[in-house]
């Protein structure tokens, strides 16, 4: 698959797992995003549905898409100013939606995975038998992927596909409790999040627990920005940050006691997190602390999406739709990477592709 391009967030995960460590000052300064505005804000922007919208992704500032309940996936083409329902063979509750590219992308739920080859003008149910609760997706290209059979009586477990998603393996864990979701930092190393955190190094295909000293709360994401530095966002508030790659993880103070979905890195320093009740937290030092933003909602919050540290989705309760970016400016001076009109570039930014919910 096409990489993102190295410059887009100067320091910043790749494809949700796939990093490559390259230099800032190998980048044209002039290809990174201009600093956030000082008026920029949250944005509320219209949904076709009052859904619950668990899973946001965009590949790039125009190009995205929104999955929830009873088999709701919307796209837009034009950075959320308009959002359309796309065609789905299923009523299920999905949880979580996952593009490598602008074309091929995978959905899973309750029940139920779709792919999509077309950018979802048509998806096509993919289901292994007996497929069981998915809460999370993920492919590094489309050969290699995983995804996450959520937590049935607190048990869980990972499956892998190294052709596509024709077949699928189940890959053993120790102690698979209440796992949710997924992050690959590099083709080989990646992380599990649930009642535990779960590390492998060899490409998933074998899994150690982390020590945590916690109370046992949920860890419902997990993101990182190189092989040293990850956080963790989970129930009660809780925010977990390594600076080690992951051998000790320590308890931030997030200010919130509300459960936390979702978190995203999109530039350096700046960090993400939303929640239930309306909840936005923003770090603008690198997770070490962190603050209350106001975003005037009251619904859960589960999912975040940056494409650059000046333009992100969050998505929630009720079709909750929101946009980060300076009032009445919401399609404004949006790059056209491909430098034809009205044509956006097929490689993904470089984003941390995140997705997920928790009931």
């Amino acid at each position: 698959m096409a990489l993102p391009p190295p410059c887009r967030l100067g320091t910043a995960p790749l494809l949700r797992g796939l990093l490559l460590v390259i230099a800032v000052s190998a980048c044209d300064r002039e290809s990174l995003p201009p600093p956030v505005p000082d008026d920029a804000t949250w944005i509320v922007q219209a949904a076709p549905t009052s859904r619950a919208l668990k899973s946001v992704q965009f590949i790039d500032a125009r190009r995205g898409w929104a999955a929830g309940d009873s088999g709701t996936i919307l796209h837009t083409s034009d950075g959320g100013a308009d959002w359309h329902h796309q065609p789905v063979p299923t009523a299920a509750n999905l949880w979580s939606v996952h593009f490598i590219d602008g074309e091929r992308g995978w959905c899973v739920g309750e029940g139920v995975l779709l792919q999509t080859t077309d950018g979802g003008r048509t998806w096509a149910d993919r289901s292994p038998p007996d497929t069981p609760f998915l809460t999370d997706v993920l492919f590094l290209n489309a050969e290699r992927g995983w995804i996450v059979e959520g937590p049935i009586l607190d048990f869980s477990s990972i499956w892998t596909t190294e052709n596509g998603g024709a077949l699928w393996r189940r890959v053993e864990t120790p102690n698979p409790t209440g796992l949710w979701s997924l992050f690959f930092h590099t083709p080989d190393s990646g992380w599990a999040s649930g009642r535990k955190l779960m590390r492998t190094v060899d490409g998933g295909r074998t899994w150690t627990a982390a020590t945590l000293r916690t109370a046992g709360e949920r860890l419902n994401d997990i993101v990182w920005i190189d092989e040293k530095d990850g956080w963790a966002v989970g129930e009660n508030g809780l925010v977990l940050r390594t600076r080690d790659g992951g051998a000790f993880w320590e308890d931030i103070a997030s200010g919130t006691a509300r459960q936390l979905h979702a978190v995203q890195f999109p530039g350096p320093g700046s960090g993400w997190a939303v929640g239930e009740a309306g909840t936005i937290l923003r770090s603008s030092d690198g997770g070490a602390t962190w603050s209350l933003v106001e975003s005037g909602r009251a619904e859960t919050l589960y999912d975040v999406c940056f494409v650059d540290r000046n333009r992100g989705w969050v998505v929630g309760d009720g079709g909750t739709i929101l946009r980060f970016g300076a009032p009445d400016r919401a399609n404004d001076n949006i790059p056209n990477p491909s430098g034809a009109p009205g044509k956006a570039s097929d490689t993904p930014s470089t984003t941390s592709y995140i997705k997920r919910g928790t009931p």
